[in-house]
């Protein structure tokens, strides 16, 4: 009996201690951060504003316009393609199947109508 006594208390002990030290450790971590210590001078935060040190030369600057416009002339013709094709299919999209005007009595079954049955009679893929 004296043994059982010693064995729980020494567990409980551990489990105590392992507990005391987590919770220690992630004490420890959520302080607040080291900050390094310096100055910053004007000129630093001059520079650090600045969008670019150097500025691009011309011949970047002509690609870059070169690139935008043909973007826009690639964007453009995509509207209007996909108008084009949004045009063709729409009417077949959209439109909507009265089922009451169908007699699915020839395909109709103990569990229902099936659906591959519907599919082939409105003629829908």
């Amino acid at each position: 009996m004296a043994r059982q006594i010693t064995l729980v208390s020494f567990a409980v002990l551990m489990f105590i201690t392992v507990w005391v030290v987590v919770i220690l450790k992630l004490g420890q971590s959520h302080s607040q951060p080291e900050f390094a210590t310096g100055s910053i001078t004007n000129d630093d935060i001059q520079v650090m504003e600045s969008e670019r040190a150097v500025p691009f030369p011309e011949s970047i600057k002509d690609e870059q316009y070169k690139i935008d416009e043909v973007t826009q002339i690639a964007n453009e013709q995509i509207k209007e393609e996909a108008a084009t094709i949004l045009e063709e299919f729409l009417p077949q999209i959209s439109s909507k199947v009265d089922l009451r005007n169908y007699d699915f009595s020839d395909i109709s079954t103990a569990d229902g109508v099936p659906i591959d049955g519907i599919l082939e009679k409105i003629k829908i893929e």
